[in-house]
């Protein structure tokens, strides 16, 4: 790898108990027909090169378990292809648009890894839905508006999905099914709703929906037993509601950042294993009071310009705190609420010295057209 070669010799063909090609990272434009000749070929590395298609003997390497094809200029794939011993195929970062119907035969029950992130596809095709034994499918970066129901029916194993950066303005019905699933990333499309069926993701660890159009959460993805991170921000949030009747959540990093949250309801204290907690950039009225109630907060970030009321007439002024020392929940239930609380007087001592300011800077501005 690395060597600045332009072509492979023809006569590579000859290396028939080669079982591991790394070619990665120099100039090649296209391979040799021979490369076909390799039939014990089981790892073969052509990332970082020049090549814009694979010729039709490619398919003939009946051995490969895994391809790496990841930065080159790809347009098109083999229309035939034997990949039935593949494990692994890493195609990120190449101009594909579609891919061939035969790069999924059915059935196929080795494919673990298949990433297909940063290209130009606009859609899949339901055969997609035939390696029944994948575990990590990476879509980032293209341009899909929607997903097939049928590529995510009976896949058992499937651990890591990552649907970011498309323009797709749902989920399919079937991702509900998806049983093992632990890492779902779904950020930066225009996703509106969320299945309809309740999401049977007993297992995830991490769900991704920053930067969408949603507008509600269902109830019970708050609830979901091994769900840790939990990533909203950028959405069109206004309210949030967890069921009385619900176990806690087991949630311990809540990203809300960035949407129209006016204010928590006081179900919000069953988010009792949340440390981290990010709300800024929304429209708060007064300061949640249920966030006195999290007993294992340990960062809050909230910055907050304008004064917020507590009670009465009582103001606070918010602002990012982070507590390193761990959970410090009295921290947050002192009498004002400590470090953030301050009282009306004071804030209206801070009200006028702001408006002096402006008073100030305004007849300077004055003087100084006067001047000129």
């Amino acid at each position: 790898s690395d060597n600045q070669l332009q072509s492979l010799p023809d006569s590579i063909g000859s290396l028939s108990e080669l079982t591991t090609l790394n070619a990665s990272e120099n100039e090649l434009t296209c391979l040799p027909d021979s490369l076909n000749e390799l039939s014990k070929l089981r790892d073969l590395d052509l990332k970082k090169n020049r090549l814009r298609s694979l010729s039709a003997s490619f398919g003939g390497l009946k051995s490969l378990m895994y391809l790496d094809l990841r930065g080159n200029s790809l347009l098109e794939l083999p229309l035939e292809w034997d990949n039935s011993n593949l494990r692994v195929l890493k195609l990120q970062n190449n101009e594909l648009t579609h891919l061939p119907e035969a790069l999924f035969p059915e059935p196929n029950d080795s494919m673990r890894t298949l990433d297909l992130s940063s290209n130009r596809l606009v859609s899949l095709h339901p055969c997609l839905g035939n390696c029944k034994s994948l575990d990590s499918l990476y879509l980032e970066n293209n341009a899909l508006f929607s997903l097939p129901e049928e590529i995510f029916r009976d896949h058992a194993l499937l651990k890591t999905l990552n649907i970011s950066g498309n323009c797709l303005r749902s989920l399919p019905n079937s991702i509900a099914e998806l049983e093992h699933l632990e890492s779902l990333q779904a950020r930066a499309n225009t996703i509106r709703d969320l299945p309809s069926r309740r999401l049977l993701l007993f297992r995830v660890a991490m769900i991704d929906l920053s930067y969408n159009k949603i507008s509600q959460i269902p109830d019970y993805l708050w609830h979901m037993p091994f769900l840790k991170v939990f990533i909203l921000r950028g959405n069109l949030i206004t309210s949030i509601a967890l069921k009385e009747h619900y176990s806690p959540s087991e949630i311990q990093q809540l990203d809300l950042d960035d949407n129209r949250l006016k204010s928590l309801p006081q179900s919000c204290r069953l988010l009792a294993n949340v440390r981290t907690l990010r709300l800024e950039g929304n429209q708060w009225e007064r300061f949640p009071a249920v966030l006195t109630q999290l007993p294992n907060l340990s960062a809050l970030y909230m910055h907050q310009y304008r004064p917020l009321r507590l009670s009465g007439e009582e103001h606070i002024f918010v602002a990012s705190v982070r507590y390193a020392d761990g959970p410090q929940p009295s921290l947050l239930r002192r009498a004002s609420l400590g470090l953030f609380a301050m009282g009306a007087w004071i804030g209206k001592v801070v009200q006028s010295i702001f408006a002096s300011c402006f008073s100030c800077l305004g007849g300077l501005l004055h003087m100084m057209r006067v001047w000129s």
